[in-house]
């Protein structure tokens, strides 16, 4: 009788249906670009007059990396990202963690979230000494595809929408007098795109 059990729990076992696996974890490389608006920033703070050298960004590119961890059993998902997103003339820095539903559609999965973070910007003028410093807490809003390809590797698209919240503005201007000056607070939204390679274990 407990040779027949055995037996039993060992063919259940190793049947698709019960070796299917919940994707557990996935890091790797990530890039992405704005898509919205057409100038990032949307606006500069008004007291910027039009003689200052400093100009919104457009294209841009953004080079980092991401870490996830689906729990439990794959039905939320968990994350961490950071990276460097390059301009004309303009860099930022951010990382970010995020929370994410996850449903399973067989041959991907979906993660719908959001989270927040800190980052930090920088405007550079065509004149050496004029720039614009902007830090503040990015909170976005992500909606991504995980694409398995083998159970070690997937491929992941995502859009998001992103609004940063100022918490100053540091302009120095030609003469490299520094001053503090006020902005609109959503005037750092932006639309964009993410692409992700990651290694894992995702079934």
């Amino acid at each position: 009788m407990m040779t027949r059990t055995l037996a039993a729990a060992l063919l259940l076992a190793a049947s698709p249906a019960a070796s299917a696996l919940a994707p557990r974890w996935g890091v790797g490389p990530q890039l992405g670009t704005s898509v919205l608006p057409s100038g990032y920033p949307i606006a500069f703070p008004p007291a910027l007059d039009d003689a200052t050298t400093l100009s919104k960004v457009r294209p841009d590119l953004s080079l980092g990396a991401v870490g996830y961890v689906w729990v439990p059993s794959g039905v939320m998902r968990g994350g961490i990202s950071a990276d460097v997103d390059l301009g004309p003339r303009f860099v930022q820095s951010q990382i970010i963690g995020t929370v994410e539903r996850s449903f399973d559609l067989d041959a991907a999965y979906v993660d719908v979230g959001g989270g927040m973070g800190f980052s930090s910007a920088t405007w550079r003028g065509t004149d050496p000494d004029e720039r614009l410093r902007v830090p503040s807490y990015p909170v976005r809003l992500q909606l991504g595809v995980v694409t398995p390809i083998s159970d070690f590797i997937a491929l992941e698209g995502r859009l998001y929408t992103q609004v940063a919240f100022p918490l100053r503005h540091t302009y120095t201007d030609p003469t490299g007098t520094p001053q503090d000056l006020h902005g609109a607070p959503l005037a750092y939204t932006s639309f964009g795109i993410e692409l992700s390679a990651l290694y894992g274990l995702f079934r």
